[in-house]
């Protein structure tokens, strides 16, 4: 028998059971239970991957059709605008106030040396400044200006992080909804199917989810809900133990 026919055989038995002769051709005993043991521990380990995947997926569905998406890139970009406008202002200002302390070093200046290495400072300082601000204002007027808007960009940062908050929370809210769907209904069609390979994987798969949408939301989670979900959870793991124990002794 060459190498393929022998190949063939083992796959051929591997998915046909009741074919005892070409089982017997192929492979022993030992090794046809072993291949569907191996073929039982990958399903199990495939359905448990596959169900928290579309409950990820199932989540950005629902976050795409409310448009939460959509509106967070809005918000985030805002924000990213806001917070190099502010960087750049205070750039500014801390040139202005480099200056203000070289032109008080230069008055003080007791030696030639030191009068033309803050001349020189100076100078570059100015040029920084030239290139950074183009207003006509005098520098005390700038400085109290610059102070204003920063003080203006940033109360309305802390309000587009605030939004930004809010919506992160709206998003993992609906993974979380979409986690208790999915992780429930995998749980019960893993209790209703009859074939064990196939009811563990959904019962891991879906507690797994179901435990990845509670980490993922418990920050956002008020204490009476996180408390009452959590006696949800030992009721139900009290009710799935006893539920199984009689099939297990």
């Amino acid at each position: 028998m060459s190498n393929i026919q022998y190949l063939l055989l083992i796959i051929y038995s591997f998915y046909k059971k009741g074919d005892t002769m070409a089982k017997e051709k192929a492979i022993s005993q030992e090794t046809y239970n072993l291949l569907l043991n191996i073929r039982d521990v990958v399903a199990i380990f495939a359905i448990i991957t596959i169900i928290p995947i579309l409950s990820y997926r199932f989540g950005r569905v629902l976050i795409d059709w409310q448009g939460i998406s959509k509106e967070h890139e809005q918000v985030t970009s805002k924000l990213n605008e806001k917070r190099q406008e502010k960087n750049r202002l205070e750039s500014i200002l801390r040139y202005y106030e480099e200056r203000q302390k070289l032109q008080r070093r230069l008055s003080q200046a007791e030696t030639k040396y030191e009068e033309n290495n803050t001349q020189e400072q100076l100078e570059d300082i100015q040029q920084r400044l030239q290139k950074e601000d183009t207003t006509q204002l005098s520098e005390s007027e700038r400085i109290q200006e610059l102070s204003n808007q920063i003080e203006s960009i940033s109360d309305e940062k802390r309000k587009l992080e605030e939004q930004s908050e809010d919506l992160k929370a709206q998003k993992s809210l609906q993974y979380f909804y979409a986690s208790l769907m999915v992780g429930i209904s995998t749980l019960l069609i893993g209790i209703a199917i009859p074939l064990f390979q196939v009811g563990i994987g959904f019962l891991i798969g879906g507690l797994i989810t179901l435990g990845y949408g509670y980490w993922t939301h418990w920050n956002y989670m008020g204490d009476l809900l996180a408390t009452i979900s959590l006696i949800i959870a030992l009721i139900g793991l009290t009710l799935g133990m006893w539920y199984y124990r009689p099939r297990m002794g």
